[in-house]
């Protein structure tokens, strides 16, 4: 379907390979619905305040799950569930996370679901 090799894991054809150069790896852009070929199909979270709150955004692909995370610290990371996992019924996904307003610095991830 986009030319990736099924016999070299590591080129940039290969599943750890990234072939458009957009910083997410062939494989990962597999399981989001990407195009590893299109270095603007990618899965990007824009974060914003709500009334005190952190409302996540991303560009989703319908029929996808989806799960924002977060983590008040990355030495090491331990994540946490932000809301409900969901599944995209348009290509605008948000989400709120209620429990931010008390901390001063706070990391985010969204994650594709199996």
């Amino acid at each position: 379907m986009y030319a990736l090799s099924p016999t070299n894991a590591t080129g940039i054809d290969g599943a750890s390979g990234d072939k458009d150069g957009d910083g997410a790896s062939n494989e990962d852009e597999l399981a989001a619905g990407t195009n590893p070929d299109d270095a603007t199909d990618k899965l990007v979270v824009r974060l914003r305040d709500s009334s005190g709150n952190m409302l996540a955004e991303w560009g989703a692909k319908v029929d996808k799950d989806y799960q924002l995370e977060y983590t008040d610290d990355l030495m090491p990371p331990v994540w946490s569930v932000a809301g409900a996992r969901k599944t995209a019924l348009s290509t605008n996904q948000t989400e709120i996370d209620y429990s931010s307003s008390s901390e001063t610095s706070r990391f985010y991830r969204v994650t594709v679901q199996p």
